[in-house]
């Protein structure tokens, strides 16, 4: 299925993307036991980390958003929040906007690569490309703590 987004394109393969996500692992973030990995999760799930535009993009092309296949820290950015990075991998092929990032709101680009990385075996030998993001998470700790 062919998909263009805020300028660029890929042809994907939503079904063997929907069954790699649903045979592979959990995603990088479930599966590590650190702090900075607990909190993305904790974000995630209440709602921080992706917008629902994205969400639906990467349902879409047949991607879980709860499973990512990376997830990481850059660094701090002050006021309790810190900047994380990571990609979701998609069977298909980028067509064009390799490498392109693209600020989705304040906070929050996303940019597809040609190439996947840390592909879970249950993609097989399908073609894999990825779609990363950089993403502005609040600590969550801190959240608590102004209520």
């Amino acid at each position: 299925m062919r998909f263009e987004y805020r300028g660029w394109t890929a042809d994907v393969d939503v079904e063997a993307t929907r069954r790699a996500y649903a045979q592979g692992s959990l995603g990088a973030s479930a599966e590590c036991a650190c702090s900075e990995c607990a909190n993305f999760i904790a974000a995630r799930d209440a709602g921080y980390v992706y917008p629902v535009e994205v969400e639906k993009l990467l349902s879409d092309m047949g991607a879980d958003p709860s499973r990512e296949s990376e997830v990481y820290v850059e660094g701090p950015a002050g006021r309790g929040s810190l900047v994380y990075g990571g990609w979701f991998n998609i069977a298909g092929q980028l067509l064009s906007g390799d490498g392109v990032p693209t600020e989705i709101e304040t906070g929050f680009d996303l940019f597809p690569l040609s190439e996947g990385a840390a592909v879970d075996d249950a993609f097989g030998e399908d073609p894999v490309f990825r779609v990363e993001f950089r993403a502005l998470v609040p600590w969550m700790d801190s959240l608590k703590r102004k209520k």
